[in-house]
């Protein structure tokens, strides 16, 4: 007899899934199937589920991901259908992928059966405290995870979230990201993260040499088999590897930025990308590498050279020229070439923002445009007399423009003053 019915979310919920767990051990559990897991369609979905319900009346359902939005549909539409109950764990934002669009129009009556909501604190697909308002709205009981992910198989000590990973991935010591993405799926949207880098995930055994123990996190769409079996396959050839809990599609739909790739200039044999521009720089052609390390390519070789030179080089070398006059990455109008950069490249979020003007200011002789821009011109001509190599001086340069970074991102409200603990005034 068939007690309980499981129904998985977007893609099915294959090994080692909890819900195919569940099916293999309770014979009284029925996983509920999809004619097209891939494209979920409310009115199909639903209907298989009801078709379920009809021939095992009275059964629980257990429901994970958008297979939760599917019973809650259900049990809208269909009150006549005879449920002994629901358990939804980890409901998905429908607004977070393009796939679940058709579900945007969520029921928020209370439910006339006994139901459960199971809820993580750092899941991909679901705001904690909207997950919270739909149990108060369904009239169900809630249940805190705390920080489980996606309650998935991508919920592993292994995975990082796109929070986590939008913390560290610019940063001096993050890690090499790596995109394993599909040809289809990278067609369907050619971006990339920050400063990934698009490789075979079937070429892992000339890859992990080249990283060199490098630790790295692999991405592909949703989070699954390819990034999965990527980071595996590193750390079985001892180079540390996490895979991007969600994905490609979890990243995008938190809005968080992504990169044009098609901008960039071509990569070396070992996948770099070449970059010239003249010698002794001192604030774009310091502010400018720094982006395109952080940002684009973390790999990528920065070539100075004598200014006559710059075109020659770039030629020679299959390299993109930037900083000086009559190229693509140059000053245009009031922007100087960091401003261009952000624009073509389509990095558009608030830090960098705040940190465009300053550097806009100190290149341009314009320091009223931030009142940092002076403190980055002082530091930038200090830097300058301090290192006459044209390489250590931006290899300095990287960790002024790291710390001026971090105080855009999160220290902008903060003050000082002296004395710190002065006791105040009754």
């Amino acid at each position: 007899m068939i007690r309980t019915l499981l129904i998985p979310g977007i893609d099915g919920s294959p090994d080692p899934h909890w819900q195919s767990w569940w099916q293999a051990n309770d014979p009284t559990a029925l996983t509920v199937h999809q004619d097209d897991w891939a494209n979920p369609t409310p009115e199909a979905w639903e209907a298989e589920v009801a078709g379920a319900v009809l021939q095992h009346p009275g059964s629980i359902l257990v429901a994970h991901s958008l297979g939760c939005l599917v019973v809650a549909r259900l049990l809208a539409n269909w009150p006549q259908l005879q449920v002994g109950g629901a358990l939804l764990v980890a409901p998905a934002n429908p607004h977070r992928s393009s796939r679940l669009r058709g579900f945007t129009d969520l029921p928020r009556q209370e439910f006339l059966v006994p139901a459960t909501v199971v809820a993580s604190r750092n899941d991909p697909w679901m705001p904690f405290s909207m997950a919270f308002d739909l149990a108060d709205d369904w009239g169900a009981a809630f249940v805190d995870l705390g920080d489980a992910g996606h309650v998935n198989v991508a919920s592993a000590p292994n995975a990082i979230s796109s929070d986590k990973l939008a913390r560290i991935i610019v940063t001096p010591r993050a890690p090499l990201l790596l995109d394993v993405r599909s040809e289809d799926d990278f067609a369907a949207n050619p971006r990339l993260l920050p400063g990934a880098t698009r490789i075979d995930d079937k070429a892992l055994t000339t890859l992990a040499p080249q990283l060199g123990g490098q630790p790295s996190i692999a991405v592909c769409r949703a989070g699954h088999r390819r990034s999965q079996g990527t980071a595996a396959w590193l750390r079985a050839e001892s180079c540390p590897s996490e895979y991007h809990e969600g994905g490609f599609e979890a990243w995008r739909s938190a809005g968080l930025p992504l990169i044009d790739p098609a901008k960039l200039p071509a990569r070396d044999a070992q996948g770099r990308t070449i970059w010239v521009t003249r010698s002794r720089p001192k604030i774009d052609r310091i502010a400018c590498p720094w982006l395109i390390r952080r940002f684009l390519d973390p790999r990528a070789i920065i070539l100075y050279v004598a200014p006559a030179e710059v075109i020659g080089v770039a030629e020679r070398y299959n390299a993109a020229p930037f900083d000086i006059e009559d190229v693509f990455w140059t000053h245009r109008g009031e922007l100087c070439t960091f401003d261009v950069m952000l624009a073509e490249f389509g990095l558009t979020i608030p830090a960098l923002d705040r940190l465009a003007a300053i550097v806009r200011g100190a290149d341009t002789a314009r320091l009223d445009l931030a009142p940092e821009a002076a403190g980055l011109l002082a530091a930038s001509l200090g830097l300058s007399r301090m290192y006459s190599d044209d390489l250590e001086q931006p290899e300095a340069g990287m960790l002024l423009y790291d710390a001026f970074y971090r105080w855009a991102r999160d220290a902008t409200d903060e003050t000082h003053n002296w004395p710190t603990n002065k006791p105040k005034a009754d």
